[in-house]
């Protein structure tokens, strides 16, 4: 029930001005309903307020109804549509479960390469062969495992994407990708001892420090 009422309210707010107005008068005038037992005491008022104003209520409470039975429809067409698709959605889910898995279980170098794209907000990693004579293990890993594809490749730089169901799911649980390491540029860029590295990851994730890559790397 307080679902549906944040619903109603929600759509009320962002439902065209006059919704406001006719609800806040329908609302008034079962307030003093209430309150005084009879609907609208026009006292010692002309005779033709008392049959305006009811008319001006009925036409506000009609307004309120018919937008209540609209949202209505559309909350109830979004919710048959929702349970509609449940079934689509548990075997997409299931298709892409192993993706999500082999995601889950990269680690080390691999691992940081994927932090870093998503604490760059970046789903585009680039090698180049000036800077990398052959593929680092950690690319061919990624490959292998299919969590990265090849988007294109130009004047000696190749250029990669994050499997679309790899990177949906990082942005969805980002505290789960977080560097180990500060690199000082991006690391992919970078020519650098992956057995360092390594070592240098697994003593950041025993110890819990977090110190620059190339302090790392030089000591």
């Amino acid at each position: 029930m307080g679902a549906l009422f944040d619903t109603l309210l929600k759509y009320i707010q962002q439902s065209e001005k006059l919704i406001v107005v006719t609800l806040a008068v329908t609302v008034a005038g079962l307030a003093l309903y209430a309150v005084e037992g009879g609907l609208f005491d026009a006292g010692g008022l002309p005779d033709w307020v008392r049959p305006t104003v009811f008319i001006v209520w009925t036409v506000c409470a009609a307004h309120v109804a018919i937008r209540l039975v609209m949202a209505l429809s559309k909350g109830g067409t979004a919710a048959a549509r929702f349970i509609a698709s449940i079934p689509q959605r548990r075997r997409q889910a299931v298709y892409d479960q192993p993706v999500i898995d082999r995601l889950l279980a990269t680690e080390g170098v691999e691992r940081e390469m994927l932090c870093y794209a998503l604490f760059r907000g970046e789903n585009h990693l680039w090698v180049n062969s000036k800077t990398h004579y052959r593929d680092p293990r950690w690319l061919t890993r990624l490959r292998r495992d299919g969590l990265l594809d090849l988007d294109s490749a130009e004047w000696g730089t190749a250029h990669y994407r994050i499997h679309p169901v790899a990177w949906k799911y990082m942005q969805k649980y980002r505290n789960k990708f977080i560097n180990r390491l500060r690199w000082r540029d991006w690391p992919w860029t970078i020519d650098f001892d992956e057995d360092k590295a390594e070592k240098k990851i697994e003593e950041a994730k025993e110890e819990g420090k977090n110190r620059p890559l190339w302090k790392r790397l030089t000591h």
